[in-house]
């Protein structure tokens, strides 16, 4: 700035003024007003108070909220009319509260830790330059409070126990904004284990804030109010999850222009901060940055077209096999600082046009959803909408808002709603302006059409529109999403098929696996992975899918229908490994998403799967009862439904218990029926995955002139070469035998159990004898774990 000029270019004040005392410092916080700590070397704080009233004179004043730079007064008290600047985040809850002393004395911690030639200081002569990313960092904090304000008025209006925890005089405090970024509704609070709850708030709420805790215990054992309708409460949840996410991007933002500011006022001798961003690699270059760690200072002096030029080379390398998602958002996120910095700075806000700002909130849409940051894809997307909203006044091109619309569809249906987005996907492509739309833009929703109409079993009434979109997807050479999601839909489609060869499977697995890398689609690949290894039994394949998954974390904070697929898919994994009783459980943890969330056919997928749980123990007549032809999972039920793709698995499921309740002939023309339907509506995937011992001896013992049409010889010698999912099964009890056999697993003595019964003790012994001679146990220890295993006791 004004006294020295660092190696970067940039001139930079005050590093070389000393403070009026060493070794002290006065920290200034906001709260109930100005407050200031007056820490000694050792970090003991001798005196506090008002702030400027009581505070002493010529000290060396420290600041962690630079939002407190634009206070003249800091400046007139100081030393050396300098303040001292705390690397960003250092600002500690407590401090200006009821916990003062305890906040002044971590900012203390904290300043001291920092070695004296590389701390920084910003003279008030240089306020001049830093005036704009202060004004900047203001219009980001309003509209990160904005957002705050939005989701506290929707969780009062859905959750009113819950808002009265955490909200406090109108005002949603950063912890409590903690707790809802965890546990968004009261239901998922009271869903989780109650030590591990207390342990997740401990390390939320700091020592004076603990009574909050046990509000917060107390309210979990409460009944909430039911005020909505369950499909508004769902989409009010949603709202409440959507503006934390865009005052998470607002707060990132400030953090970026807080780390700037420090740069600028710092030592040329500093260490490197921590969270400073990574230098930009070699693959960068494309962007001619003056530096390859380029800064926001540095850029925000270029004039606007060349920072615009900027953004349009970084939109044409992330279409490029050069894209690398993560590295390309952090420079976008650069830029798009710069280009709000450089219009403050420079006073060409007027060229900052309605146009430029919808081309930016597009392009971070894109590029948010290839490097998984669904947050900030959130924020662009807001952005974007409201300058859709505007766009009759802001005299907006018709050709870039109806892509900008394309786009808003795409990230609608990753991030927040799959039905609703898809419906949207589709108006727009048979909207006559798409024909005017960019090709890649086009492709790619194209292949998203097809992988959601593969999702939901609607593939064969779709045929000509699948080969079509293959056709064009192919003839524009389209890479990234736009052939991810043809290769996942195409993986799902024929991945189970019994005709697809091991070659043809292994193709189709690294082709879907190549391109979902690096792109907003990796987890529907993972999720489709797991359903296609579980038919072909790759269960480790199928884990290591699920695995990523949950690194991954998106689904389960923005898309509560598809991460309750993933979950019952897992669930079926646990079933399948054989352990019944984690599958149990983890279908009975399942919260199913409202039909507002998107729920689709997931109702039915977890009902059929309880039924095979049902089919473990030999629960025939809970079968037959729930699969009659006009029952909840039956034949005519199904059929008039969306969820047609899983009627193999209940005639499967019927046929079985047909056959073991003797009725073979009957159970054996409900396989046959099973198998047709499953080539013709291409779901193998579910019958496969569905397979009984009964649907398998069935399938052996048929000759080959007599298998059903669409299953092939070839086809039939690779599902019999392959083991039964669900390999274990209960053997069939007597009903008095499974009376006894709970009964034990309860803990009862052998007295208490007779006179339960109301049997002698010699009667008991008999029932006992023949029970573990069933089980093909000894022991009662062997006895209840079985019991447990396959879910007769909790």
């Amino acid at each position: 700035m004004s006294s020295k000029t660092g190696d970067t270019g940039v001139t930079v004040g005050g590093r070389g003024a000393k403070p009026g005392k060493p070794g002290r410092a006065l920290f200034v916080v906001e709260g109930n007003g100005l407050r200031f700590g007056l820490a000694e070397r050792d970090g003991s704080i001798v005196r506090s108070g008002r702030f400027p009233g009581d505070a002493p004179a010529g000290e060396n004043i420290v600041v962690a909220d630079y939002a407190l730079l634009s206070r003249p007064e800091l400046f007139r008290l100081s030393a050396d009319r300098a303040v001292e600047l705390l690397p960003p985040r250092s600002q500690v809850s407590g401090a200006g509260s009821g916990s003062e002393q305890h906040g002044f004395i971590a900012l203390a911690r904290a300043w001291s830790s920092i070695p004296a030639q590389n701390r920084a200081r910003l003279a008030e002569s240089e306020m001049t330059e830093i005036d704009p990313l202060l004004s900047l960092r203001r219009e980001q904090v309003r509209q990160g409070q904005r957002a705050i304000d939005e989701s506290v008025r929707h969780l009062v209006k859905t959750y009113p126990g819950y808002a009265s925890v955490l909200v406090h005089q109108g005002v949603l405090p950063p912890e409590s904004l903690a707790v809802l970024r965890v546990y968004p509704t009261p239901a998922q609070l009271r869903a989780e284990d109650g030590v591990r709850l207390r342990g997740v708030l401990e390390g939320i709420f700091d020592r004076a804030k603990r009574p909050l805790i046990d509000e917060i215990l107390a309210y979990r054992k409460r009944t909430d109010e039911a005020v909505l309708m369950p499909a508004a409460r769902a989409h009010s949840t949603q709202l409440i999850l959507g503006a934390i996410d865009v005052a998470d991007a607002h707060r990132k933002s400030v953090h970026e222009i807080d780390r700037e500011i420090r740069r600028l006022a710092g030592p040329v001798s500093a260490a490197p901060d921590a969270s400073a961003r990574p230098e930009l690699p070699d693959t960068a270059s494309v962007l001619d940055f003056q530096s390859r760690g380029g800064t926001i200072a540095q850029v925000a002096a270029e004039p606007l077209p060349e920072l615009v030029g900027k953004v349009r080379a970084l939109r044409e390398r992330s279409a490029s096999e050069e894209r690398d998602p993560k590295l390309d958002l952090g420079v976008y996120l650069q830029l798009r600082t710069a280009i709000e910095a450089s219009a403050a700075t420079l006073g060409t806000s007027g060229a900052f046009t309605p146009s430029l700002a919808l081309e930016l909130a597009v392009l971070g849409q894109r590029l948010a959803l290839a490097a998984m940051d669904f947050p900030e894809a959130a924020h662009s997307l807001a952005v974007t909408q409201r300058l859709l909203e505007d766009a009759a006044a802001s005299d907006l091109d018709e050709c870039e808002c109806f892509e900008a619309e394309f786009v808003a569809a795409i990230t609608g249906l990753v991030t927040t709603n799959v039905p609703t987005g898809f419906g949207r996907l589709r108006e727009l492509l048979q909207d006559p302006r798409s024909a005017k739309a960019d090709p890649a833009l086009v492709a790619e929703m194209l292949g998203l059409v097809m992988l959601t109409l593969s999702l939901y079993g609607e593939t064969v009434e779709h045929e000509v529109f699948f080969a079509q979109a293959r056709t064009q997807i192919d003839e524009l050479g389209a890479g990234g999403a736009a052939r991810a999601a043809r290769d996942i839909s195409e993986l799902l489609l024929t991945g189970a098929d019994p005709d697809t060869t091991p070659e043809t499977l292994a193709d189709l697995i690294e082709r879907s696996g190549r391109n979902s890398r690096g792109t907003y689609l990796r987890p529907f690949h993972n999720l489709i992975m797991m359903s296609v290894c579980y038919a072909t039994r790759d269960r480790d394949a199928a884990a290591n899918n699920y695995a990523e998954l949950q690194r991954s974390g998106v689904w389960e904070r923005h898309s509560p229908s598809l991460h309750a697929q993933a979950e019952l898919s897992h669930a079926f994994h646990l079933a399948g490994s054989g352990d019944l009783a984690a599958a149990r459980r983890q279908l009975a943890g399942l919260r199913a998403p409202t039909e507002a969330e998107g729920a689709g056919t997931f109702p039915t997928q977890r009902e059929l799967f309880a039924l095979y749980l049902r089919d473990a123990v030999g629960d025939t007549a809970a079968i037959l009862q729930a699969t009659e032809p006009d029952g909840p999972l039956g034949e005519q039920r199904l059929a008039r439904s969306r969820a047609t793709r899983y009627l193999p698995a209940s005639l499967v499921l019927r046929g079985s218990a047909l056959v073991r309740d003797g009725a073979r002939e009957m159970g054996e023309s409900l396989f046959r029926q099973a198998t047709l339907v499953a080539a013709q509506v291409n779901a193998w995937i579910v019958l496969l995955c569905g397979e009984t011992p009964e649907y398998r001896r069935w399938l052996e013992e048929l000759p080959e002139e007599d298998l059903p049409e669409g299953l092939s010889v070839a086809g039939r010698a690779r599902i019999l070469s392959r083991p039964l999912f669900f390999e274990r099964r209960l053997p069939s009890l007597t009903g008095q035998q499974e009376r006894v056999l709970r009964l034990i697993a309860l803990g009862n003595s052998s007295a208490a159990i007779a006179a339960d019964l109301h049997i002698t003790a010699n009667t008991l012994k008999t029932h006992v004898r023949r029970l573990y001679a069933r089980l093909g146990v000894n022991t009662r220890k062997e006895a209840v774990r079985i019991a447990e295993v396959y879910g007769l006791v909790e």
